[in-house]
């Protein structure tokens, strides 16, 4: 029997999909304990992607996954109904030399 390339490639694209979702806690459920979820949150990641509704679990100070997650195990509960959560654009961070012109 003969498979044609065209189920092969949708097979493929199906199996690389599962296990991207499976990676990247895209599948939900519960979580691992962690310090900290940010529940119905719209994401921005800075890729230039179109946001995403979602949550994210923060463990030790780094984010230990992104999806839809349930609030078992997490320390804190951070409801963001909405609004966006997205990484820092613009840092404020700055150094002054002594001798630079202003």
């Amino acid at each position: 029997m003969r498979i044609r390339r065209g189920s092969r490639l949708l097979f493929r694209g199906l199996l690389l999909m599962g296990l991207l979702a499976g990676a990247f806690g895209l599948a939900g459920g519960s979580i691992e304990p962690c310090d900290l979820l940010i529940r119905d949150a719209r994401i921005l990641d800075g890729t230039g992607a179109a946001w995403f509704r979602g949550d994210v679990a923060i463990r030790d100070g780094r984010i230990a996954r992104i999806g839809k997650l349930r609030p078992e195990g997490a320390a804190a509960v951070l409801e963001a109904r909405g609004r966006v959560l997205a990484p820092g654009f613009i840092d404020v961070h700055m150094h002054v030399e002594e001798g630079l012109p202003a």
